[in-house]
């Protein structure tokens, strides 16, 4: 019997390549979600620590960057980079940074926080990270390295190989970065954290005077106005004609006035001088409910001056706070 000699096809199915990781359109909320999910799922896992830092990592990663997105919390400092907080909680904070040309953080450790781990994305412009060899807590230090870091880079640091550095934008453009920080951080260098105001706000006032509480020294975050006018609308008592609130009230209500910031931006609007004398610019008001006579009224005095008027009225309490940003 002849073989069969005849040509054979051979029919080879390949299995299709694994798509690479799309990189997500992340606005703030969804990055949120994002970094609360690494949180919980490394929680559960065996190797925990090393879960969290990749996770997150590639988090930054995935998300891509819409300024439109993020606009409520960018803020230029014409002085000194803004921090501008996206979120608190109890296992991270996320920060957003915002650079001018030549601006820098003194040199600093994260040992503040208790050591927190940080990540970085450049999401626009690029950075510098120096990192400083020992010199036995004095300074100046010797520069052990210096790092670009361009636009789309993600790094992650723990805090002991971090140790003592300095981020500076030395690019001709603006920079904007983003970082998680675990355990969250807030204060760094003396540089308070903006509290966004543009078009909503980024955490609510409870939460704000919470981390107030933590640290009752430190005006580390920013209002705005109508959180202002909010807070003393639930927290004034409200008063029978000819009568006075009593102390411990008054203590209360000075204590969250002093916890309070002011951003330029979010005030300048009201600011209106004149040669002749000061001005009075009502900022808002408020009437109880079913009520015929204000609770209380918040002006804007400029300048900030002794007012003769303030000594002289007996009938109402009056409180004055400075409205004193750091950045412009």
């Amino acid at each position: 019997m002849a073989s069969d000699t005849s040509p054979r096809i051979a029919l080879v199915l390949k299995a299709p390549a694994s798509p690479a990781p799309k990189k997500r359109h992340s606005g703030p909320d969804v990055f949120l979600n994002e970094i609360r999910r690494c949180f919980n799922e490394a929680a559960s896992a065996s190797d925990g620590g090393a879960r969290l830092r990749s996770d997150v990592a590639s988090a930054l990663e995935r998300m891509t960057f819409d300024k439109d997105s993020w606009a409520r919390y960018i803020h230029f400092g014409d002085s000194t980079y803004s921090r501008n907080l996206v979120a608190f909680e109890g296992r991270f904070s996320i920060i957003l940074n915002c650079w001018r040309r030549g601006q820098c953080t003194p040199e600093h450790d994260h040992s503040s926080a208790g050591g927190s781990t940080a990540w970085i994305k450049v999401l626009s412009g690029s950075l510098v990270l120096t990192r400083y060899g020992g010199n036995g807590g004095l300074s100046p230090r010797s520069v052990a390295s210096n790092q670009t870091l361009g636009e789309g880079s993600v790094g992650c640091h723990l805090a002991d190989e971090l140790g003592m550095h300095m981020i500076t934008n030395r690019d001709s453009e603006v920079a904007i970065s983003l970082h998680v920080f675990s355990p969250p951080m807030l204060n760094c260098c003396g540089n308070p954290v903006v509290l966004c105001q543009r078009t909503e706000d980024c955490i609510t006032e409870t939460e704000r005077l919470a981390m107030h509480a933590r640290s009752p020294g430190r005006r580390l975050l920013y209002t705005n106005f109508r959180a202002l006018v909010q807070t003393l609308h639930k927290e004034i008592q409200p008063l029978e004609p000819g009568c006075h609130h009593p102390q411990p009230h008054i203590d209360h209500i000075t204590t969250l006035l002093a916890s309070m910031r002011f951003n330029r931006a979010e005030f300048s609007r009201y600011l209106n001088f004149r040669d002749e004398c000061y001005t009075r610019n009502l900022v808002g008001y408020d009437v109880p409910q079913g009520g015929v006579r204000a609770k209380f009224t918040v002006s804007l005095r400029a300048p900030l001056l002794p007012d003769p008027a303030l000594a002289a009225d007996r009938r109402r309490d009056v409180w004055v706070t400075g409205a004193h940003p750091l950045l412009e």
